[in-house]
């Protein structure tokens, strides 16, 4: 899903469903249809656009996008870095701490899942 200007594309929220519970380094790889988890694989604004909502906009279409899908995934997860954890658990998602499972350079990772409503 993106957000444009004019054409330009400034932002995107995109993932995959997955039939793991969490988001691990294999899962952000392979799209499983109907699989009980959409794992986020990015969030990502243009610098010259940033701090404008837009990521947070992006990330509420996106949410409700999901939940329109038949069958609907149980979960959406995602993982970041622990400067993100206010963002995301203002989206509603709940940290669930390190994420030992993916692995992408040498930073930490922190996992968030989002439950959906039955």
């Amino acid at each position: 899903m993106g957000y444009f200007i004019a054409d330009k594309l400034i932002g995107l929220v995109c993932g995959v469903q997955s039939d793991k519970p969490t988001v691990t380094t294999d899962s952000l790889n392979k799209h499983i249809p109907n699989g009980e988890t959409l794992c986020i694989q990015s969030v990502c604004v243009d610098k010259g656009h940033r701090k404008k909502g837009i990521a947070a906009g992006l990330l509420r279409s996106y949410i409700e996008y999901i939940k329109q899908l038949t069958p609907r995934p149980k979960r959406i997860c995602l993982c970041a870095h622990d400067y993100l954890i206010p963002f995301y658990t203002k989206a509603g998602f709940k940290v669930t701490g390190i994420n030992k499972q993916f692995q992408w350079g040498n930073a930490e990772w922190y996992g968030f899942e989002l439950t959906l409503d039955a």
